[in-house]
């Protein structure tokens, strides 16, 4: 029973991003912020972290929906799918999308 949940919350644990469709989102994430003219989103995550960066599960999901991450400056990743760039910033408890400029 204790498998079917892991492999349940591993695979429907996530919903798309408010502004990058397709772009996973971990549903205990918390959105605390978002800004409909510059694509900025900012949520609460107790599993983010700038230290550690993003929990391992949650990159396998990012590549699984077609994410490829293609640069790293500190806490951001850039991850690109087809035509479509998001910036990731992982710090402690925050998970920020932004646009890639």
């Amino acid at each position: 029973m204790a498998i079917l949940l892991v492999c349940f919350y591993f695979f429907f644990g996530f919903r798309d991003s408010v502004f990058y469709k397709g772009f996973p989102i971990p549903i205990g994430a918390t959105l605390t912020h978002e800004d409909s003219s510059m694509k900025v989103e900012s949520y609460e995550w107790w599993a983010a972290s700038e230290e550690n960066g993003l929990p391992f599960n949650y990159l396998i999901m990012i590549r699984l929906y077609g994410w490829t991450p293609t640069e790293v400056v500190g806490s951001m990743t850039v991850y690109e799918k087809g035509d479509h760039q998001v910036a990731v910033i992982s710090q402690e408890d925050y998970l920020g999308l932004s646009p890639r400029d």
